[in-house]
C-alpha cells in the first residue's frame, strides 16, 4: 500500500521576463503571459507528452536547486491519459555491500517514489509518495518537482505553485492547547494565493459572505479582537468549522497564522507540518502497467481507481 500526501496545483503569471530567466537560468522566451496562461494546463500536458514520448533533448531533467546539477531519474509507468500521468522519481544512491566473495563492492540504489499528476479541468492536483528514506524530508521531492517545472514554465511566462492539503484536525488541536495558550488568541491571519482555479474560487466566495458575523470582529483579512479580549473561535461555530476546512482541507499550502494573546509580537504559522494522505494499493500500480503494456488504457479499472482517489474531497 502506497501512502500519498495530497497537493493542490495553480498558475501564476510571470511578467517581469528578464527577471525570470536570470531567476531559472532559462534562455529563451515562446510566449507571453498573455498568451500561454489561458492554455496553461494544455502547456503542462504537453511537456508531459514530449517527456514520454519525445527526444532526449526533450526530456524533463528533475534538479533541486540545493544539490545544483544533481539529476534526479525519472520513468514514467503508463503513457499520459486522460490528463493522468503517473511516473515514479528516483534518489540514486551509490551503496557498500559484501558480495558471496566476502568483498565489499559498490553498487548503485534508485530508491524511488511515485507520483501522480492529475491534469483535469477543474482539479488540478497532485500525489506524492511519502518514503522518507528515499528523499528525507516531507518537503524534498514537492521542492525538486517544483523546482523543475517552474524552470521549463519561465519558458512560457507561467510558473507553478504547490500547495499541500492540510488536515483541520491539526487546527483545532492547536486552539485547544489552553497550556500552552491559556488567555486565546488575539489576531487570525488569512492569507490567500490568487486563486484561478475555479472549484478554488466558487467555495471562497461562499465563505466570505458571513466572516464578519461569526468572529464578531473587523475584517482586513486579519481578524482582530477587541482591546483586552480575544478571539472567539470554536470548532462548534459551523461557519467558522467550513473556513479552516476550505483554508486547509481544500485550499492548503500553510496559509493560516495565529498571535496568541500572551505574545503579540508572536505570529505562529498553523498546520505547517500538517498533511492530507491518501492511500492506493501496489496491485493498483501493477495493474496500471499491465494496461498500459496492453494498451488498454482507455476504461481500464486501474486508471479510474486512481481517479476516483485524485478527487476525493472536490465537490
Amino acid at each position: 500500500m502506497a501512502q500519498f500526501q495530497i497537493y493542490n496545483y495553480q498558475f501564476g503569471k510571470i511578467e517581469n521576463l528578464d527577471t525570470s530567466l536570470d531567476l531559472f537560468g532559462n534562455q529563451e522566451v515562446l510566449m507571453s503571459a498573455k498568451e500561454s496562461f489561458p492554455i496553461r494546463q494544455d502547456i503542462l500536458l504537453k511537456l508531459m507528452d514530449e517527456d514520454y514520448w519525445g527526444s532526449e533533448e526533450q526530456k524533463i531533467k528533475f534538479t533541486h536547486k540545493i544539490t545544483g546539477n544533481k539529476e534526479y531519474t525519472h520513468k514514467h509507468l503508463m503513457k499520459p491519459t486522460d490528463g493522468i500521468i503517473v511516473m515514479r522519481i528516483a534518489n540514486k544512491r551509490n551503496q557498500k555491500r559484501i558480495n558471496e566473495g566476502f568483498e565489499e563492492v559498490n553498487e548503485e540504489n534508485y530508491a524511488n517514489c511515485l507520483v501522480i499528476i492529475d491534469n483535469c479541468p477543474g482539479i488540478q492536483r497532485m500525489a506524492i509518495e511519502v518514503k522518507k528514506s528515499v528523499f528525507g524530508t516531507d518537503t524534498t521531492l514537492c521542492n525538486i518537482i517544483k523546482h523543475t517545472l517552474n524552470k521549463i514554465l519561465a519558458n512560457y511566462s507561467l510558473y507553478i505553485d504547490l500547495m499541500h492539503l492540510q488536515d483541520p484536525k491539526d487546527f483545532w488541536t492547536f486552539i485547544n492547547d489552553k497550556r500552552s495558550y491559556p488567555k486565546g488568541f488575539y489576531k487570525i491571519k488569512f492569507h490567500l494565493p490568487y486563486l484561478n482555479l475555479e472549484r478554488l474560487q466558487k467555495k471562497y466566495n461562499m465563505l466570505t459572505k458571513k466572516i464578519r458575523e461569526s468572529y464578531n470582529g473587523k475584517l482586513d483579512w486579519e481578524i482582530t479582537a477587541e482591546k483586552g479580549g480575544s478571539l472567539n473561535i470554536s470548532e462548534t461555530d459551523e461557519f467558522q468549522k467550513a473556513q479552516i476546512n476550505y483554508f486547509m482541507n481544500d485550499l492548503g499550502g500553510n496559509n493560516l497564522e495565529l498571535v496568541p494573546c500572551d505574545n503579540k509580537k508572536k505570529s505562529i504559522k498553523v498546520g505547517k507540518g500538517s498533511y492530507q494522505y491518501s492511500f492506493i494499493s501496489d496491485t493498483t500500480f501493477d495493474r496500471l502497467k499491465d494496461d498500459d503494456a496492453s494498451n488498454s488504457l482507455f476504461g481500464s479499472p486501474a486508471l479510474d481507481a486512481i481517479k476516483i482517489k485524485m478527487k476525493e474531497g472536490i465537490d
